[in-house]
């Protein structure tokens, strides 16, 4: 047996953060500035999800597979993780504030100073691992039935050739008005036979990307993390308003023309707020999962059928124009 890993999916609850008195003073929290293009520190727990066991199952291709399976899941409780300040917006009225700029994002990073992480009235929660009297993540049994259908085989030829039969003589016909010069034969000719062809081509994309197409168990091994806080990130983005105003004038010539110009406003600045989260594992667990055995399947098929069906059109057209040029 095997699992993935218990992910707590951020949220931020609006209750007010309580206050906690303490007997020793505290430094300030300090700024560290960071390049605006960087991306914020994780909230969320990281992902590994690795594959330990694949199993083909036995089924009539015609039916569902439906497979229920018992594993152990990791027992996870909402805790509160510190707290972070409100987001909110500083009016600029056309000045910007010194170490802001205009166009450019600014990103400050903030430590945490005591145990708690207090930083302001917006409370932090998490899903923490529940601990047994050996300091293991606990976990229970959990039951879970799973469903899943081979691809239609049939149904992706058809459709497939469908969307290269349209887009083939659509492409052709398309290219052929681009070009001009055509005649009416020339013209049907090329859309019959980019319909002929591009059908062709996408029915045999769309059989291929299904074909022999089977469900597997496939079981995967997840972490159990720990979240801990360790500050927030603010992330400070200009409120910019762009206006174009125009205006008329005489050229050298004497003619009128219009000379339009575009004015920017700052009008302030978004304070966003973050909360930095750092995942310690603490264990591991499988959990299964049904999966097809065909790599691309019927929707990327669909695609690659629609592309082959524009480009063979393309060519219909192009060879049709430039022939009677050889």
């Amino acid at each position: 047996m095997q699992v993935t890993a218990a992910i707590a999916q951020p949220t931020r609850a609006n209750s007010p953060a309580q206050a906690r008195a303490i007997s020793v003073e505290v430094p300030a929290p300090e700024a560290q500035e960071i390049p605006a293009d960087s991306p914020l520190p994780s909230s969320e727990a990281p992902s590994d999800g690795k594959e330990v066991k694949r199993e083909l199952l036995p089924f009539d291709p015609r039916e569902e597979v439906t497979i229920t399976r018992t594993w152990d899941k990791p027992l996870l409780e909402s805790k509160k993780m510190g707290s972070i300040p409100s987001d909110y917006y500083e009016h600029a009225w056309g000045w910007p504030t010194p170490g802001y700029g205009w166009y450019h994002t600014s990103v400050r990073t903030y430590g945490c100073y005591s145990d708690t992480c207090e930083n302001g009235p917006v409370s932090v929660y998490r899903d923490v691992p529940v601990y047994d009297e050996s300091n293991e993540p606990r976990k229970e049994p959990f039951t879970q039935t799973l469903t899943e259908k081979s691809y239609d085989q049939k149904k992706s030829f058809f459709v497939g050739g469908g969307l290269g039969l349209a887009l083939g003589a659509g492409a052709a016909l398309g290219g052929l008005a681009l070009f001009g010069g055509a005649s009416t034969a020339a013209t049907v000719a090329g859309g019959v036979l980019g319909g002929v062809l591009g059908g062709a081509a996408g029915a045999a994309i769309g059989y291929k990307t299904t074909d022999n197409d089977r469900i597997a168990e496939v079981w995967y091994q997840d972490n159990i993390s720990h979240p801990t806080m360790t500050g927030y990130t603010e992330r400070i983005t200009p409120d910019v308003w762009h206006e174009q105003r125009c205006h008329n004038e005489k050229d050298s010539q004497g003619n009128d023309r219009q000379v339009c110009e575009t004015w920017s406003t700052l009008r302030g600045y978004d304070h966003d707020f973050y909360p930095n989260i750092s995942w310690r594992k603490v264990g591991d667990y499988t959990y299964p999962r049904l999966e097809h055995t065909a790599k691309i399947g019927p929707n990327w098929g669909g695609a690659l059928a629609a592309g082959a069906g524009l480009g063979i059109g393309a060519l219909v057209a192009v060879g049709l124009h430039f022939l009677p040029l050889l």
